[in-house]
């Protein structure tokens, strides 16, 4: 799962090339880079630095992605993460493209 914002989006292209496994992008709105520190939630919030994505949404969504992934990955409680997309996140998958190499 890559965790991104738009105006990184482009940063880390790598994972979503040579994966034998669907890479999951998980690209917030009206976020920027520094807006996902842990800290955003209990300092003045500097707009111009973090975005106009409130806080506790971006904390909510970001939270429910990673649950998502520990259910599927980690307890094998489900086969894939259920994620979609709304007006706060955008979530594409890149399906594998190569095969296993043994």
């Amino acid at each position: 799962m890559q965790v991104s914002c738009k105006n990184n989006e482009n940063v880390v292209n790598r994972v979503y090339i040579r994966h034998t496994e669907p890479v999951y992008k998980v690209l917030f709105r009206d976020m920027t880079h520094i807006g996902f520190a842990d800290v955003i939630k209990y300092i003045l919030p500097i707009k111009l630095l973090v975005g106009k994505l409130d806080a506790d949404v971006l904390h909510e969504n970001l939270c429910k992605c990673h649950l998502e992934f520990f259910d599927t990955y980690l307890k094998k409680l489900k086969d894939i993460p259920e994620l979609k997309s709304s007006d706060d996140v955008k979530i594409s998958v890149y399906e594998a493209d190569m095969s296993e190499e043994k």
